[in-house]
């Protein structure tokens, strides 16, 4: 091959791999449009499903909505039994119970399979999993990419490299285009099994469309039905409810009757005369037994003198607390009105009205003042604005706003108004001029000139501050009788409803365009679908796509779907009808319900009226024989009172003698208290005497020597002693102490830490000299005492639950050691009997004393009150 021949057919196999990406990409394309196309075709068949599942919930609602029913005219037959349940059985409300046809199983519907139909033409083998270097290499060649070569040490290739590179490249076009081809085949058939599937789902379209025609009758149907149950619902709840409801008001009414009854009854029993006889008075209690206190009633005044001089005090009254305090006033509730609180809102939205209304008009008066500065200009009757004009309507001329209002105040107010804003004008000025006497000889000339006339630019520049608007809002106030605040309020609203039309007119108008720019894209956007889809399908047709072909299968499957799915709808449609019935026998069997009610009702209050007429002769018969009775009664009561009071008259003689008793008791006991004070004095002379005469020990001398130093404990003994005081366990349980305050967060944890180790330190080595017998008892508690002293625990006091462990532990020490030394013999015996006597006697002298005490609180408490 020379070298004209090999680039020639390079560059033939560069085109046909371009046609061939050019036709993969043109195949890909149709098969998305056409998978887009199925989904659409589909999901008529989706509708149709979901339909279907409509149907059911619609029919498990009607069901609902019977059984609702039949549950409220039950409730009549309920209450109808309840009033009376002797009633016959004919006037129970009888409710047909025919259940509705079940529904049927759900429709299934089979979901497309992805699987096409099979080809004539063999598959093409699957692409090997390994990475295709050529297809890269020529993916890169035909983007554009150049390969990096490298500069350095280049050398001229020769003839043969040269010629092995062209069959090189030669060889993976075609390698690609074999690629190309495959792929172009596998397309095409992919194609075409898309296009005969999306003709299989267009016809089987209609066949779904007819059944959710059906699906649709069905529905609409059912909705009805639904919407009549749901009335007769709230009727028969309604007159249900209004039936039950005057049934409990009567019986309330009946309760209410007899429980009046029941206290008039009462009431003429409390005025019976039997009740009106006096109380017998309570008899005095028992001798020897104590009367109770009152709650409330002072205590009697002492019945002579015991141990001192009785005091005549008058009876105190006692004071109740409610007595005392008298009741404060409630706190009235707070009141809270909605009519207040809606009127105070509508007046105050009111003011806010007449506010926006007078700065619009202070508003217009000064653009009136701006356009007619001049001291003879005044608003012509011309000027009329173009927004108030009506071209089509030559009969009525609208004024202009400036008019009207020129009109309301006149020439001589507008004057008037001119000349308050000018002095308004002239003082809002002052203040901003180089000087003051700049300032005046400028006001002078001014005013000299036009004393009306406005500067336009000035009131223009300052017309928002507020002396402007003040002077105009006090003109404004100065002639309310002008009418200047309602012709305002009219002319804004005109303003407003003008603005709102006009700013309407222009949102349809915008609305209007958008639409038709929407509906022009629109169309070109179908027209350039239809030019690109026309060249796509002649494309398609020069390169050999197959002509779509209908499916009849799967036509035959829509056909017997759809056949189920009206047959379904048809047979809901005919149980939907069935209800007519039982709507047309609500009405039949709420008004025997109803009757049957009143009736019961009828026949309960007939009963009571009889049972009330029988209840009333049998208490008039009652009351003519409870009168002799009673009678009988008063007269017996009035002798058992004559009878009370001559036994009350012996018991009082009876209490006289008693008292009589205690006095001379009384007196016995006063005389036998002095005996006894007696008899300690001579006591207490006996015991000096004794004293007097007890011999004084022959050691007296030794006793007054120094005290001797205690022997030491053995450390045998020492060790028993601490173990039995639980010295060591105390030390251990401060040690943990210490750590768990170490690593607690509290701020003084840290110093208590520190305090609990020195604690424990001087306790250790405490112990360790007291074992080993430098130390006595006494100085070891001493120590340990001094170990625990305020200062030494100033941290350790905001942690008291380790400060009275401490405490705790030394107090158990010294109370081990005081047994200890408790339990030693005593040097010195003395002879004590005669002081053990002497001791005894004063104990018994004592007794006697508080025995005589008690029986005169005794005595006292016997008194009769």
């Amino acid at each position: 091959m020379n070298d004209k021949v090999d680039k020639s057919s390079v560059k033939v196999l560069r085109a046909r791999q371009n046609d061939l990406t050019e036709k993969v990409k043109l195949l890909s394309g149709e098969s998305r449009r056409l998978r887009e196309e199925i989904k659409k075709a589909e999901a008529t068949k989706g509708e149709v499903a979901a339909n279907n599942s409509k149907i059911n919930s619609e029919m498990r609602e009607l069901e609902r909505l019977k059984k609702d029913i039949q549950g409220e005219l039950t409730k009549l037959a309920n209450e109808a039994s309840a009033l009376n349940p002797t009633a016959n059985a004919s006037l129970s409300v009888g409710i047909p119970t025919t259940p509705l046809v079940p529904p049927p199983p759900p429709l299934i519907f089979k979901a497309a399979t992805k699987k096409f139909t099979v080809s004539s033409q063999p598959k093409p083998p699957p692409k090997a999993s390994v990475r295709d270097v050529t297809g890269d290499m020529l993916s890169q060649l035909s983007a554009g990419v150049q390969l990096k070569k490298s500069t350095e040490n280049a050398k001229p290739k020769t003839e043969d490299e040269l010629v092995q590179e062209r069959e090189n490249e030669f060889r993976r076009f075609e390698s690609s285009i074999k690629t190309k081809e495959a792929e172009v085949e596998r397309l095409l058939n992919q194609v075409s099994e898309l296009a005969t599937k999306l003709e299989t789902e267009k016809a089987s379209q209609v066949e779904y469309q007819k059944a959710l025609e059906s699906q649709v009758d069905a529905i609409t149907e059912l909705s009805k039905k639904k919407g009549a149950l749901e009335g007769k619902l709230k009727e028969v709840k309604e007159k249900v409810g209004t039936e039950l409801s005057k049934i409990e008001e009567r019986k309330a009414q009946e309760l209410a009757e007899k429980e009046r009854l029941t206290k008039e009854q009462n009431t003429l029993i409390l005025d019976n005369p039997v009740d009106n006889i006096p109380d017998v008075p309570p008899p005095p209690p028992p001798m020897g037994i104590p009367t109770p206190p009152s709650i409330g009633i002072p205590p009697p005044p002492p019945m002579g003198n015991f141990n001192a001089k009785a005091k005549a005090s008058a009876p105190s009254a006692v004071i109740t607390k409610s007595e005392a305090t008298p009741p404060s006033p409630a706190k009235e509730k707070a009141s809270f009105s909605t009519d207040e609180v809606l009127l105070k809102a509508a007046e105050a939205q009111k003011k806010r009205d007449v506010a926006v209304v007078k700065n619009y008009v202070v508003s217009m008066l000064i653009d009136m003042v701006i356009d007619n500065p001049g001291k003879d200009e005044v608003p012509s009757s011309s000027d009329v604005d173009d927004e108030f004009s009506d071209d089509d309507n030559d009969v009525e001329t609208i004024e202009s706003p400036h008019q009207q209002l020129f009109n309301l105040i006149g020439e001589e107010g507008f004057s008037e108004l001119k000349e308050t804003i000018q002095k308004s004008l002239i003082q809002t000025n002052t203040s901003s001029a180089l000087g003051g006497h700049f300032s005046q000889a400028m006001r002078a000339r001014r005013e000299a000139i036009d004393s009306v006339s406005v500067d336009a630019g000035r009131l223009e520049k300052n017309r928002d501050k507020a002396p402007i608007k003040d002077a105009v809002s006090r003109f404004i106030d100065a002639r309310q009788d002008k009418g200047l605040l309602a012709a305002g309020k009219e002319i804004k609203q005109r303003e407003d409803a003008e603005a709102q039309r006009t700013a309407e007119a222009k949102r349809i108008e915008e609305a209007q365009q958008a639409e038709e720019r929407v509906r022009k894209a629109a169309a070109a956007k179908e027209v350039e679908e239809a030019k690109k889809a026309a060249e796509v399908q002649k494309k398609l047709s020069e390169m050999g796509v197959k002509e779509a072909v209908v499916n009849t299968a799967g036509v035959k499957q829509a056909e017997s779907q759809k056949d189920i799915a009206i047959s379904e709808a048809n047979a809901k449609k005919s149980d939907a009808q069935k209800l007519d019935s039982f709507l047309s026998s609500i009405d039949d069997d709420l008004a025997k319900g109803l009757s049957a009610v009143q009736q019961a009702e009828e026949l309960r209050i007939a009963a009571l009226a009889k049972a009330k007429k029988e209840e009333a002769q049998q208490v008039k018969t009652e009351n003519v024989q409870g009168a002799e009775q009673t009678q009988e009664r008063v007269e017996q009561a009035q002798k058992h009172v004559e009878q009370t009071q001559e036994r009350v008259e012996q018991t009082q003689e009876r209490v006289e003698q008693t008292q009589e008793r205690v006095e001379q008791t009384q007196e016995h006991v006063e005389q036998t208290q002095e005996r006894v004070e007696q008899t300690q004095e001579h006591v207490e002379q006996t015991q000096e005497r004794v004293e007097q005469t007890i011999p004084r020990p022959k050691v007296q001398a030794k006793m007054a020597e120094p005290r001797q130093p205690e022997q030491p404990i053995a450390n045998a003994q020492a060790a028993e002693l601490l173990k039995n005081s639980g010295f060591d366990r105390h030390l251990k349980a401060i040690l943990t102490k210490a750590e768990h305050l170490e690593k607690s967060k509290h701020p003084t944890a840290a110093a208590a830490a520190s305090e609990a180790r020195t604690i424990h330190k001087i306790l250790l080595d405490n112990k360790k000299e007291f074992i080993a017998g430098g130390k006595e008892a006494q100085d070891f508690v001493k120590d340990c005492e001094n170990a625990i002293k305020p200062e030494q625990t100033k941290n350790l006091a905001e942690h008291r639950g380790i400060l009275g462990s401490l405490q705790k532990f030394v107090r158990g020490i010294q109370n081990v050691f005081k047994s200890l030394t408790s339990s030693s013999p005593s040097t010195y015996s003395i002879n004590t009997d005669s002081m053990d006597k002497v001791n005894d006697m004063k104990k018994s002298l004592n007794k006697i004393k508080e025995q005589s005490t008690e029986d005169n609180d005794v005595e006292r408490q016997r008194r009769p009150s």
